[in-house]
């Protein structure tokens, strides 16, 4: 599997995020054929970044976020689609993870991270904010940063969630959607 990246700017984590999805869907077991996202679709994610981040919260910010992600279909053949508000805590239960990830935004929509993966209560992610997750730390029943080794996972989980603390509507102690106003989850899915 290759390893996902970490975001460059501060404000890059949604466009970082589904720059990983898009890597993480097209990762192979064969290591000589390594995944790659089209320069269209990398083009098109960096169009929508300002300098305070991507915003999905108005009737303009959304036209201009699903002519991006009508490109990314286009380009990659993968269905992607997103939900917001009281609809991204079903849609979360919903997610299954075969051929799928999901760039979910947490505390609050000021942070968003990829879900790839889970097992029982637990969410598998990929924060890729590197000061959020540079050191190993277990919260019991809540979360546990860089559980990579243990499952063996390297480079592309470095967090690990409990799903009912995730979806806490308060985002006190990090790693939890919060508000349900600003909530936000963009689904990838490779048919």
């Amino acid at each position: 599997m290759h390893p996902l990246s970490y975001q460059p700017t501060k404000v890059s984590c949604w466009v970082t995020s589904m720059i990983n999805g898009l890597l993480f869907l097209s990762s192979g077991k064969d290591l000589e054929d390594p995944p790659l996202v089209p320069p269209k679709a990398y083009e098109a994610l960096h169009k929508i970044l300002s300098d305070e981040g991507v915003y999905y919260y108005t009737q303009a910010q959304l036209k201009e976020l699903d002519k991006v992600l009508d490109i990314i279909c286009q380009i990659t053949k993968y269905r992607v689609i997103y939900h917001s508000k009281e609809r991204v805590e079903p849609a979360i239960h919903s997610l299954h993870f075969r051929n799928q990830v999901a760039v979910c935004d947490i505390e609050a929509g000021e942070h968003s991270i990829l879900l790839n993966g889970g097992e029982g209560n637990w969410i598998y992610a990929f924060d890729p904010y590197w000061a959020n997750v540079n050191q190993p730390e277990f919260k019991k029943n809540c979360y546990e940063i860089q559980p990579h080794v243990e499952l063996g996972l390297v480079g592309v989980v470095n967090l690990k969630v409990d799903l009912g603390y995730f979806l806490s509507k308060r985002s006190l102690n990090g790693f939890q959607l919060g508000a349900v106003s600003k909530r936000f989850l963009t689904v990838i899915e490779k048919s």
